[in-house]
């Protein structure tokens, strides 16, 4: 990771606040928080950014909560705190630098007030952005009184940050490469412990142990064997691996926040013949759709090109109701785009895309094929590496 400057580009988040005439951005959902303050903490903490100051976001966290904006920050960030929450300092002791911010947080934390809303209005109250439009990521109603009056717009800020954070910064790149690497790491470390008579949990625990190991956490460690490969991304532990089982990865990784999502597929020895047929056949939807990619093509000539390839190339039926979609922050869905069929939305440099080829045949078994990769002026850039074919294990 780089520096603790803001995840976001303050004046792109300016120019979207102008657009719509909004004079400050409140957020509560933990992935915007994060997005706009780098806190990872979640829970009550809350975050506002004023149109009149957009690179210096006020972080809001419970008192009992200061300590986790040592976590990872954000250095042009004002921290307040509500509520009580009890640290005592040793005397004459000289504090370091990391106490001493956490000392002096606490000491102007607002007791009186039982939460981040309550604060975050107050503060608007202060800078005068009450007077304005200001736009919330979740519905402002009874539960928020503190809003009442104060022209607060429900999920007008929702659709606002989704609309940002659809396109990365360096920092955000950075992270969901590394979160790609460790989840292909785990792939890698994984399908060393496939064998015959092996159970399912112990391929998925080889997986988790190789990313924890990393400094992330596992998004999903779904390693599907033989006919279960085409149930979704439910692990079903009594499954064992015999010869020709095909095993699908669907797996992830978090790293700072930011997920990684891929997909890759093995057999242990020769897979059906069949189903080697339909892997190379989405492998060739993918890279089609890969090579369609860039600036300025729609989300829906991307699953066309995509599913077109997949028939004509051998499965004839093949359906999908999407190819992909953004990712990022972790715990919030999918980021925008979807690539859907029939979307109009461009690609921009800067996006960070799934490409995926998914096939499920209950009775079969399940084929994927899924990286990831990010938008740039001339195509784009792969954040994930491993080879795509299906590979046959020793």
């Amino acid at each position: 990771m780089s520096g603790s400057a803001p995840l976001y580009e303050p004046e792109r988040l300016a120019g979207a606040l102008e657009r719509r005439g909004i004079e400050a951005l409140v957020a509560t959902r933990p992935a915007n928080v994060l997005y706009l303050t780098r806190y990872r903490k979640g829970g009550r903490a809350a975050a506002l950014v004023t149109a009149a100051d957009p690179a210096r976001p006020v972080l809001v966290v419970p008192a009992s909560d200061i300590d986790f904006v040592l976590e990872d920050p954000q250095l042009d960030c004002e921290v307040r705190a509500f509520g009580s929450f009890f640290r005592s300092s040793a005397e004459g002791v000289e504090l370091e630098p990391r106490e001493a911010r956490v000392a002096e947080i606490a000491a102007e934390a607002r007791a009186d007030l039982g939460s981040a809303l309550e604060l975050v209005a107050e503060l608007l109250r202060r800078c005068g952005a009450a007077a304005g439009q200001v736009a919330l990521d979740v519905p402002a109603g009874p539960a928020d009184p503190s809003f009442a009056g104060n022209g607060a717009t429900g999920e007008a800020g929702a659709a606002l940050l989704r609309e940002l954070r659809s396109v990365k910064t360096s920092e955000e790149q950075e992270r969901l490469a590394e979160a790609a690497v460790i989840a292909e790491r785990g792939i890698s470390a994984s399908v060393e412990s496939i064998s015959a008579g092996a159970f399912q949990p112990e391929i998925a625990a080889a997986y988790r142990t190789t990313v924890t190991c990393r400094q992330a956490a596992v998004r999903m460690d779904n390693v599907s064997i033989g006919r279960s490969s085409a149930l979704g991304n439910v692990n079903q532990p009594g499954d064992v691996v015999a010869e020709g089982s095909v095993v699908r990865y669907d797996v992830g990784a978090i790293y700072a926040g930011y997920e990684s999502d891929l997909s890759r597929c093995f057999s242990l020895g020769p897979a059906p013949e069949r189903a080697r047929r339909y892997h190379a056949a989405l492998l060739e939807g993918q890279r089609a759709a890969l090579e369609l990619l860039g600036p300025g093509v729609t989300c829906g000539e991307l699953h066309a090109e995509a599913v077109r390839t997949v028939r004509a190339a051998g499965i004839p039926h093949y359906e999908r109701t999407n190819v992909g979609h953004g990712i990022g922050i972790h715990g919030d869905g999918y980021d925008a785009p979807l690539l859907a069929p029939e979307s109009e939305v461009e690609l921009e440099p800067g996006m960070v895309l799934c490409v995926e080829t998914p096939y499920y045949e209950l009775g079969f078994c399940g084929l994927q094929v899924e990286d990831m990769v990010v938008v740039r002026d001339d195509g784009y850039d792969p954040l994930s590496r491993l080879p795509g074919e299906l590979r046959e294990l020793p």
